[in-house]
Order: C-alpha cells, then structure tokens, then sequence
C-alpha cells in the first residue's frame, strides 16, 4: 500500500468514487487504513491531500502515477514517477549447471513480474539461450557452453533497466 500525498483531491468521503489513482495503466485500488505519521499524527483514511491505495502488482521503472478526480487529472513530473522494486535471484537450480552448455538452468528470485516480459540472462558475458519468464519468481534459460569456473549471473526482467546481479556461480564440467 501507497499514500498518494498532494492537494485538491477534495473530500473524498463524497469523492471517492470520482477518484481514480493509476501507476502505468494499472488501477491503485483505494482502502482505508491508518497510517502513523512523522511526529506521532496519525492519518485515518484518505482526505484533501491523501490518497491511500493497493499498488497493483506489476513491474517497471519510472511509470506515471496519475491521480484523476471527477475526469480532472494530476500532471506527470519526475516527482509522480513510480518504480517497483527491482528483481533480485535468491537461488539457482542447478546450483553447477554443466560447463558443456546442456540442459536447463532455473532461476528462483523476486519481483520477476506478474506476466510474462521480456527476459534476459547472462551468465559471464555470454547470453543464456532461451531465457523464459516462468512465473513471478522463477526464470529459465539454456547456458551455453563456457570455460568451467565461477562466473557472474545476471537477469533483466519485468521493464527494469538494471539487472539482478548474482556473484560467483560455479560452473562444472559434468
């Protein structure tokens, strides 16, 4: 959940129905919750210059977020741009995929997205073949042949232009 800060959203009590939050062209579903502030305030529920809302799942860097209310909408500036948090890998299966470039290699991490988006993978400086968005934490990828020995992994998915970087896995010669 997000508190969408600003002003003239208006009182959403009677608003809130005319208000629609957007990131990229998802929709923020609004909620009601309470929220500690800085100072020991506390913010209950959403008003002239809050919004609270469920971020929908997605991925990305720098997406507008967008605040309509009653067919008015809020401008983009590099202030309202949103990013979801960057894919990260937790583990590799096989942990020693073989040196000779055969078979399968699974990648489990986080934030890979909610569908399928293009996927990248390298292992060193060399493209694994066929990378393939599986599910929100697992990607896939067939190595391709390369001196044995530890090697960087690194994945680009879900719009992020920063990889998820993946130091020293060892590669052996099965």
């Amino acid at each position: 959940m997000i508190i969408v800060s600003g002003s003239g959203f208006g009182p959403q009590a009677q608003l809130g129905a005319a208000t629609v939050v957007t990131i990229g062209n998802k929709v923020c579903q609004p909620t009601a919750d309470v929220k500690a502030l800085q100072g020991g305030a506390y913010l209950f529920g959403s008003d002239h210059s809050h919004i609270f809302c469920a971020v929908p799942s997605g991925t990305g860097e720098r997406l507008p977020l967008i605040v309509s209310v009653g067919g008015r909408r809020s401008a983009v500036t590099n202030e309202t741009l949103f990013s979801y948090d960057p894919p990260t890998i937790d583990s590799f299966s096989p942990n020693n995929p073989d040196a000779n470039g055969v078979g399968q290699l699974t990648i489990r991490g986080t934030n890979f997205g909610d569908a399928a988006a293009p996927t990248r993978v390298l292992i060193g400086d060399r493209e694994c073949g066929a990378a393939t968005w599986e599910t929100t934490v697992f990607v896939t990828c067939a190595p391709l042949a390369d001196v044995v020995g530890a090697k960087n992994v690194s994945l680009w998915t879900g719009n992020h232009s920063v990889p998820a970087i993946s130091w020293d896995v060892e590669e052996e010669l099965v």
